[in-house]
């Protein structure tokens, strides 16, 4: 026989998965077959098996969406959820730790914070880009339709001014990109519908939230649901 002709039982005693499950499947069929044509099906059969493997173990690793961790990769909404509305809606409470809560057409909600802090190491533009990055992937992950955010037209520093105005900035860029209806709301609007006070402090919109079967992880989150429920409540009312 022609030395560059493997028999089966040869090849496998250089088989590299020796002892495994996907090495038990290669000697069974390599077995029931002996021409040189079924040890190349036999390998095709192989690898098609050892793909399949790696694909599940894959899946099962997949990191979850949004920069949550696994605890909160799920959907975070009180136990019966709410009716089905028509749009998939995205709620934010903008600035450097942005609040933001999705409500897809089924009810389920997924919410969190994400922060924007800037750090020493990255240049002026690394804040906005990053933000503009992130909220592209939230868009397309969920296919939003709306996006509703909170309208502040007063800040305490010229600083916090110029952070909301660029965040509110990338948003409305991303809507008008992406043919999303955007629409804008006052804080004493969104504090009095979650809560019935229009000056409701932070406290007090986490709480309304958890009373709700929420668990915010921090009062930009809260906030972010409050407007939701806002969102949700006037497209109901359409």
């Amino acid at each position: 026989m022609n030395d560059t002709i493997l028999t089966a039982q040869a090849d496998i005693s250089l088989d590299p998965m020796d002892g495994t499950l996907v090495s038990q499947a290669y000697r069974d069929v390599c077995h029931r077959l002996n021409a040189p044509e079924g040890l190349i099906e036999a390998r095709e059969n192989l690898a098609r098996a050892d793909l399949a493997r790696v694909d599940d173990h894959a899946r099962a690793h997949v990191s979850p969406p949004l920069g949550l961790d696994s605890g909160q990769a799920g959907l975070f909404a009180p136990e019966t959820p709410a009716p089905s509305i028509n749009v998939c809606i995205l709620a934010l409470d903008l600035g450097t730790k942005t609040g933001y809560a999705v409500r897809k057409r089924d009810g389920k909600v997924v919410h969190g914070t994400q922060s924007f802090a800037p750090r020493k190491s990255w240049t002026d533009g690394q804040r906005w880009l990053r933000f503009q990055s992130w909220l592209a992937e939230v868009l397309e992950l969920h296919h939003v339709q709306r996006i509703a955010y909170e309208h502040v037209s007063f800040h305490a520093g010229v600083r916090d001014a110029h952070c909301y105005g660029a965040f509110r900035a990338l948003v409305e860029m991303a809507a008008d990109r992406r043919n999303i209806e955007l629409v804008g709301t006052n804080v004493q609007t969104v504090k009095k519908h979650w809560t019935g006070k229009g000056g409701a402090d932070k406290a007090t919109m986490v709480a309304q939230a958890r009373a709700r079967g929420f668990r915010p992880e921090t009062d930009n989150d809260a906030d972010a649901l409050a407007v939701l429920d806002w969102a949700v409540a006037q497209e109901r009312a359409a």
